[in-house]
């Protein structure tokens, strides 16, 4: 949506709120993706949430030229679709990249944000270069991770998943950083 965000003017998620109070089978909870979930005395943020607000929170007014080379990428396998109750042929498999990315810069303060998505089982490291921007060597990440693609937040575990700020340095126009496994990464990187 960034990367279109001339065309792309509005968004609206699907699922918002699921009850959770009754997750036998048949229950309330259709996709672990709903973005909080609720009983009758508790709410939670799911990873999802903490998603959305992490990229509603960390965007500039100028989307960036970016490119990339030797990305990782993996075989995914789509899945059967019906049309009109007809099982249709499954679609073959396709390579699809394993990690994405984009970046945006707020001319008001200078910061330039990088956004890096990694659905690997391993840490990716990236070599960035930035061109036309003298970067500062101290910035900030702010990081949500997983243990595996199916964890997720609960009623009984509200933080398991929640996006963690740090402070990092070996910034600059030309560096190297390990994106951690399923994760989502924003690097804040201050321009002089």
């Amino acid at each position: 949506m960034e990367r279109n965000s001339d065309i792309v003017l509005l968004s609206s998620y699907a699922p918002l709120f699921v009850n959770v109070s009754d997750l036998k089978k048949g229950g309330s909870m259709q996709w672990p993706s709903d973005l909080i979930g609720y009983d009758a005395l508790a709410s939670y943020g799911s990873p999802s949430y903490y998603a959305q607000q992490m990229f509603s929170t960390h965007h500039g007014d100028e989307v960036l030229v970016t490119d990339s080379q030797n990305i990782p990428t993996y075989n995914w396998q789509p899945s059967a679709r019906k049309r009109n109750g007809v099982e249709q042929p499954r679609p073959p498999a396709q390579t699809v990249p394993s990690l994405f990315f984009d970046a945006t810069r707020d001319h008001a303060n200078g910061v330039i944000y990088l956004k890096v998505v990694n659905r690997n089982s391993t840490a990716q490291p990236v070599h960035i270069q930035i061109s036309g921007a003298d970067i500062q060597a101290k910035g900030s990440a702010t990081v949500l991770q997983a243990s595996s693609p199916d964890d997720t937040n609960s009623i009984n575990e509200p933080t398991k998943i929640v996006p963690t700020v740090e402070k990092i340095e070996g910034l600059g126009a030309d560096f190297t950083r390990d994106f951690p496994p399923y994760s989502i990464t924003i690097l804040e990187l201050s321009a002089k």
